[in-house]
């Protein structure tokens, strides 16, 4: 059942969506705010209208008679996830996100009709369907030839200029530079950008390069392999050291999309290793269509094959580590679907590399829930609270039947999923996907 994006179908998965609750309270639940590392147990968490309104210990805040109490014995609240690298595909899409916990998306360009995100942005919003709270680029701004004939191909500064304004009229979040672009047609981009104030993210085009970008006001990398790319595969640690200095003095923020890269590498020029991302039971939930895209019209088919692939991988995990220790805002994001990232899933490859990577479960989880706030928080208006667990922030959050700060793979054992004060509980969550994988095996 593949439902584009834009489209309606009142049999979707993801358009099930009856009113939530006006309140609701966890009881009793060892509360992970995320706003430092800290487990604080014993705690009363109450919800309503979408917002969190109490927070304290059991015993002295007090349960609303009408409310909806979820018992929090044995079990871990944290916030929802951010995944602030996606390509929305499709609606069905959006339940592969909140069944994984992830409670934000930004998309960097989609594979539908852009504006179609924007209307899917308002469905989510209004309630009309059932999704992450979502933010969004405009189309790739790509030179000639572009990297893929979807992207807005852009080659003068005048036509730049335009395109940033249409983009920001339309109310698209950010614009997103690529690869193809002369250096003259990016510093009208960048020029027109904060004229009109919308943020810029992306690539870091060669012909720009890294320094480039940096001096630009671009306020942050799509990838961290585009810093490798700039300063060298084979970059030594004090080299890493003083390009992650160089970013974290600029003040850009730098999304990792480790688990991206881990795919592209090990896919690059491998037949075999395409054919066994493609055949993964996981993909049962994804379209028939998408799989046979990923399948043979895989983007690193025609790349060249690498002897190692983990070796560059692991060049990437030293980067994100050193950027990390230079202070720089590192950001989870995944890539989905690029090259079989299955959306929503692949946040725990993402958490996982990150922990590969030298960070401390803590450090890996607050990349996908209060740095994602921090960001966004900067660089956009009116951006609602979310990310940690407080007063006032919006209601995303992940019920757990184990501790994530003890290990990131815990956040997989779900005992349900918060998505702007709508409680999902585990067992519904995975009928979803049980009807939405029959549906395409029908």
């Amino acid at each position: 059942m593949f439902v584009p994006l834009g489209a309606s179908s009142a049999s979707s998965a993801s358009a099930q969506n009856p009113p939530p609750p006006v309140i609701v309270a966890f009881v009793d639940v060892s509360l992970v705010p995320m706003d430092a590392e800290r487990v604080l147990p014993h705690r009363v968490v109450v919800v309503e209208e979408g917002v969190v309104v109490a927070v304290g210990p059991l015993g002295e805040v007090e349960v609303p008679r009408d409310a909806v109490r979820i018992d929090g014995r044995g079990r871990w609240l944290m916030p929802g996830l951010a995944d602030l690298h996606v390509h929305l595909f499709s609606t069905t899409d959006l339940l592969l996100y909140v069944a994984n916990g992830v409670t934000t998306v930004r998309n960097l360009g989609g594979y539908g009709a852009a504006d179609s995100v924007l209307a899917l942005r308002g469905r989510i919003a209004s309630g009309e369907i059932l999704g992450p709270t979502v933010f969004t680029s405009g189309n790739w701004l790509d030179g000639s030839p572009p990297i893929r004939d979807i992207n807005t191909v852009v080659t003068t500064p005048e036509a730049a200029r335009r395109e940033v304004d249409a983009q920001a009229r339309a109310g698209f979040d950010f614009v997103k530079v690529y690869e193809t672009l002369t250096r003259e047609v990016y510093a009208a981009i960048l020029d027109e950008a904060a004229r009109v104030g919308i943020p810029v993210t992306g690539h870091a085009p060669p012909a720009v390069g890294l320094e480039g970008v940096l001096e630009s006001g671009q306020v942050e990398l799509a990838h961290a392999a585009m810093i490798l790319r700039a300063v060298g595969w084979d970059a030594d640690s004090a080299s890493m050291a003083r390009a992650a200095d160089r970013v974290a003095r600029a003040g850009v923020a730098v999304t990792a999309t480790l688990s991206m890269a881990e795919l592209a590498f090990r896919q690059a020029g491998n037949p075999d290793e395409i054919a066994r991302v493609a055949d993964r039971s996981i993909n049962r939930y994804v379209p028939p269509d998408r799989r046979d895209f990923w399948r043979h019209q895989n983007m690193f088919a025609g790349m060249p094959r690498r002897a190692d692939p983990d070796l560059r991988t692991g060049a990437v995990r030293r980067l994100v580590r050193a950027l990390h220790e230079a202070g720089v805002p590192v950001l989870a994001g995944t890539d989905s679907d690029v090259g079989g990232q299955v959306p929503g899933f692949s946040i725990h490859d993402e958490l996982q590399n990150l922990v590969a990577s030298g960070l401390s479960p803590y450090e890996a989880l607050r990349t996908a829930t209060a740095e994602p706030h921090s960001f966004l928080a900067g660089v956009l208006p009116d951006v609602q609270p979310f990310g940690t667990i407080e007063v006032g922030r919006r209601a995303d959050l992940l019920l757990l039947e184990a501790d994530p700060l003890a290990d990131v793979a815990h956040v997989e054992r779900r005992a349900g999923v918060m998505v702007a004060g709508r409680w999902l509980p585990e067992s519904e969550l995975k009928t979803r996907l049980d009807a939405l994988a029959g549906s395409y095996r029908n």
